[in-house]
Protein backbone atom coordinates (compact mmCIF):
# COMPACT_ATOMS: atom_id res chain seq x y z
CA UNK A 1 0.00 0.00 0.00
CA UNK A 2 2.28 2.80 1.23
CA UNK A 3 5.11 3.49 3.69
CA UNK A 4 2.63 4.46 6.39
CA UNK A 5 0.86 1.07 6.26
CA UNK A 6 4.21 -0.70 5.98
CA UNK A 7 5.53 1.08 9.08
CA UNK A 8 2.37 0.31 11.07
CA UNK A 9 2.80 -3.40 10.36
CA UNK A 10 6.56 -3.31 10.96
CA UNK A 11 5.86 -2.03 14.48
CA UNK A 12 2.66 -4.01 15.04
CA UNK A 13 4.13 -5.73 18.10
CA UNK A 14 0.81 -7.41 18.90
CA UNK A 15 1.02 -9.36 15.64
CA UNK A 16 4.75 -9.86 15.19
CA UNK A 17 6.10 -9.73 18.74
CA UNK A 18 8.35 -6.73 18.14
CA UNK A 19 12.12 -6.92 17.83
CA UNK A 20 13.13 -10.43 16.83
CA UNK A 21 9.69 -11.23 15.35
CA UNK A 22 8.94 -13.49 18.32
CA UNK A 23 11.85 -15.75 17.39
CA UNK A 24 10.74 -16.23 13.79
CA UNK A 25 13.53 -16.05 11.19
CA UNK A 26 13.19 -15.94 7.43
CA UNK A 27 15.13 -15.54 4.20
CA UNK A 28 13.49 -13.70 1.31
CA UNK A 29 15.37 -14.21 -1.95
CA UNK A 30 13.31 -13.40 -5.02
CA UNK A 31 16.39 -14.11 -7.15
CA UNK A 32 19.43 -16.32 -6.62
CA UNK A 33 21.62 -14.86 -3.89
CA UNK A 34 25.41 -14.58 -3.98
CA UNK A 35 26.02 -14.16 -0.24
CA UNK A 36 25.17 -16.84 0.68
CA UNK A 37 25.06 -18.66 -2.63
CA UNK A 38 21.43 -19.67 -2.31
CA UNK A 39 18.61 -20.43 -4.69
CA UNK A 40 15.73 -18.02 -5.07
CA UNK A 41 13.22 -18.93 -2.38
CA UNK A 42 11.28 -17.64 0.56
CA UNK A 43 12.25 -19.72 3.57
CA UNK A 44 10.38 -19.05 6.81
CA UNK A 45 11.10 -20.64 10.19
CA UNK A 46 9.18 -20.54 13.44
CA UNK A 47 10.68 -19.94 16.88
CA UNK A 48 11.69 -23.65 17.01
CA UNK A 49 13.52 -23.51 13.65
CA UNK A 50 10.79 -25.53 11.96
CA UNK A 51 10.11 -24.55 8.35
CA UNK A 52 6.69 -23.01 7.83
CA UNK A 53 4.92 -22.22 4.56
CA UNK A 54 3.55 -18.91 5.77
CA UNK A 55 3.20 -16.84 8.90
CA UNK A 56 -0.24 -16.55 10.45
CA UNK A 57 -0.95 -12.99 11.47
CA UNK A 58 -3.61 -10.34 10.96
CA UNK A 59 -3.61 -10.79 7.19
CA UNK A 60 -1.75 -7.49 6.68
CA UNK A 61 1.68 -9.10 6.67
CA UNK A 62 3.04 -7.84 10.01
CA UNK A 63 5.22 -10.92 10.55
CA UNK A 64 6.56 -11.00 6.98
CA UNK A 65 7.18 -7.25 6.95
CA UNK A 66 9.21 -7.44 10.15
CA UNK A 67 10.82 -10.63 8.84
CA UNK A 68 11.94 -9.01 5.59
CA UNK A 69 13.45 -5.96 7.25
CA UNK A 70 15.15 -7.90 10.05
CA UNK A 71 16.40 -10.58 7.65
CA UNK A 72 18.13 -8.05 5.42
CA UNK A 73 19.80 -6.17 8.27
CA UNK A 74 20.82 -9.27 10.21
CA UNK A 75 22.35 -10.65 6.99
CA UNK A 76 24.30 -7.43 6.51
CA UNK A 77 25.55 -7.50 10.09
CA UNK A 78 26.41 -11.19 9.97
CA UNK A 79 28.33 -10.95 6.71
CA UNK A 80 30.15 -7.79 7.76
CA UNK A 81 31.25 -9.51 10.96
CA UNK A 82 32.36 -12.51 8.93
CA UNK A 83 34.65 -10.17 7.00
CA UNK A 84 36.04 -8.67 10.21
CA UNK A 85 33.91 -5.53 10.52
CA UNK A 86 32.56 -5.60 14.07
CA UNK A 87 31.25 -3.16 16.65
CA UNK A 88 30.62 -0.30 14.26
CA UNK A 89 29.25 2.72 16.06
CA UNK A 90 27.81 4.34 12.92
CA UNK A 91 25.79 3.19 9.94
CA UNK A 92 25.25 5.45 6.93
CA UNK A 93 21.90 4.78 5.28
CA UNK A 94 21.22 5.89 1.71
CA UNK A 95 18.55 5.26 -0.86
CA UNK A 96 14.77 5.27 -0.80
CA UNK A 97 14.22 3.33 2.40
CA UNK A 98 16.42 5.80 4.28
CA UNK A 99 13.39 8.09 4.30
CA UNK A 100 11.52 5.60 6.50
CA UNK A 101 12.31 6.26 10.17
CA UNK A 102 10.88 2.91 11.28
CA UNK A 103 13.16 0.94 8.95
CA UNK A 104 16.10 3.04 10.16
CA UNK A 105 15.19 2.22 13.76
CA UNK A 106 15.35 -1.52 13.04
CA UNK A 107 18.68 -0.99 11.26
CA UNK A 108 20.01 0.87 14.30
CA UNK A 109 18.75 -1.83 16.67
CA UNK A 110 20.21 -4.71 14.64
CA UNK A 111 23.65 -3.10 14.44
CA UNK A 112 23.55 -1.48 17.88
CA UNK A 113 24.77 1.70 16.21
CA UNK A 114 23.59 5.19 15.44
CA UNK A 115 22.20 5.51 11.92
CA UNK A 116 22.90 8.61 9.85
CA UNK A 117 21.35 9.72 6.58
CA UNK A 118 22.40 12.10 3.82
CA UNK A 119 19.77 14.76 3.39
CA UNK A 120 20.02 15.10 -0.38
CA UNK A 121 18.64 13.61 -3.58
CA UNK A 122 20.56 10.71 -5.12
CA UNK A 123 22.06 9.80 -1.74
CA UNK A 124 22.52 6.16 -2.78
CA UNK A 125 24.59 7.23 -5.80
CA UNK A 126 26.67 9.60 -3.68
CA UNK A 127 27.15 6.92 -1.03
CA UNK A 128 28.29 4.41 -3.63
CA UNK A 129 30.72 6.90 -5.14
CA UNK A 130 32.18 7.67 -1.71
CA UNK A 131 32.56 3.94 -0.97
CA UNK A 132 34.36 3.46 -4.29
CA UNK A 133 36.67 6.36 -3.48
CA UNK A 134 37.25 4.88 -0.03
CA UNK A 135 38.31 1.53 -1.51
CA UNK A 136 40.51 3.22 -4.09
CA UNK A 137 42.28 5.37 -1.48
CA UNK A 138 42.94 2.33 0.74
CA UNK A 139 44.39 0.43 -2.23
CA UNK A 140 46.49 3.45 -3.16
CA UNK A 141 47.68 3.54 0.49
CA UNK A 142 49.06 -0.04 0.23
CA UNK A 143 46.00 -1.48 1.94
CA UNK A 144 46.37 0.58 5.11
CA UNK A 145 43.06 1.53 6.67
CA UNK A 146 41.65 5.01 6.10
CA UNK A 147 38.49 5.99 7.92
CA UNK A 148 35.40 6.66 5.86
CA UNK A 149 35.05 9.99 7.67
CA UNK A 150 38.50 11.03 6.40
CA UNK A 151 37.38 10.30 2.84
CA UNK A 152 34.22 12.37 3.27
CA UNK A 153 36.20 15.21 4.82
CA UNK A 154 38.78 15.10 2.00
CA UNK A 155 36.18 15.79 -0.69
CA UNK A 156 33.95 18.11 1.28
CA UNK A 157 31.37 15.38 1.16
CA UNK A 158 27.78 15.62 2.26
CA UNK A 159 26.84 16.15 5.85
CA UNK A 160 25.03 13.38 7.68
CA UNK A 161 22.10 13.72 10.05
CA UNK A 162 21.40 11.40 12.97
CA UNK A 163 18.25 9.45 12.09
CA UNK A 164 18.07 6.66 14.70
CA UNK A 165 19.72 5.56 17.93
CA UNK A 166 19.75 1.92 19.02
CA UNK A 167 17.52 0.42 21.66
CA UNK A 168 20.11 -1.73 23.45
CA UNK A 169 17.49 -4.28 24.58
CA UNK A 170 16.54 -4.84 20.94
CA UNK A 171 20.20 -5.06 19.93
CA UNK A 172 20.66 -7.84 22.50
CA UNK A 173 17.68 -9.72 21.02
CA UNK A 174 19.20 -9.56 17.52
CA UNK A 175 22.66 -10.52 18.76
CA UNK A 176 21.20 -13.64 20.38
CA UNK A 177 19.35 -14.53 17.15
CA UNK A 178 22.44 -14.37 14.93
CA UNK A 179 23.84 -17.86 15.71
CA UNK A 180 20.42 -19.42 14.98
CA UNK A 181 20.16 -17.39 11.80
CA UNK A 182 23.59 -18.62 10.69
CA UNK A 183 22.63 -22.28 11.23
CA UNK A 184 19.43 -21.82 9.23
CA UNK A 185 21.25 -19.95 6.48
CA UNK A 186 23.73 -22.83 6.19
CA UNK A 187 20.79 -25.16 5.46
CA UNK A 188 19.31 -23.12 2.62
CA UNK A 189 19.23 -24.75 -0.84
CA UNK A 190 22.44 -23.81 -2.66
CA UNK A 191 22.97 -22.86 -6.27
Amino acid sequence: KDWSDFSKQLFNDKENGGAGNNGRLAFYYDQPEILPTAKAAISRFDENDEAVEEYKDNGLGAQDIRGIVESQFMAMRQHMERFGVENSNKVLATGGASANKEILQVLSDVFGANVYIIDSPDSATKGAALRALHGYQIKKNDGKFISFKDIIDSVGGPSYDLAAEPNKENTEIYTKLLPRRKKLEDKLPRL
